[in-house]
């Protein structure tokens, strides 16, 4: 049995190792596929979505119980991968410095309606996922 206190560094060092895996992958999308600032920001725009998807999933299908390894990994995945992932302060900056203020309220207002319809859309896979394979194993016995 674990004390607390070592729980709660565990947790932490997972999200600290999670969020640095998630911004270099962030970093490395953007190497291949760079933003343009005078266009929609659309490697930024994909990141975010994606992130938001996988969240979904994740809050779908990783208990949110507080029992030991399974609030590491929810941690390490959720809020330290995801988290550094998506990147909500390069998004804000990026649609207020856009050459365009056209382009840059479109993209201001699109993506968060796209990024929460992507989380809900998540959330509801892993929802049919889990009941089809519980149906699957009834059915298997």
């Amino acid at each position: 049995m674990t004390s607390d206190s070592s729980r709660t560094a565990a947790t932490a060092l997972a999200v600290a190792v999670g969020g640095a895996v998630g911004a270099a992958l962030r970093y490395q999308l953007w190497r291949l596929w760079p933003d343009d600032i005078a266009e929609f920001p659309l490697t930024t725009f994909a990141i975010n979505v994606m992130g938001c998807f996988v969240f979904g999933v994740c809050a779908g299908l990783l208990s949110d119980s507080d029992r030991g390894l399974a609030t590491i990994v929810r941690a390490l995945v959720m809020f330290g991968l995801l988290g550094g992932f998506t990147s909500f302060s390069i998004f804000a900056v990026q649609g207020a410095t856009l050459t365009s203020p056209r382009q840059g309220a479109l993209y201001l207002v699109v993506t968060p309606l796209v990024a929460v319809s992507a989380a809900w859309a998540g959330r509801a896979s892993a929802s049919a996922l889990t009941r089809s394979t519980a149906r699957a194993g009834r059915h298997a016995r």
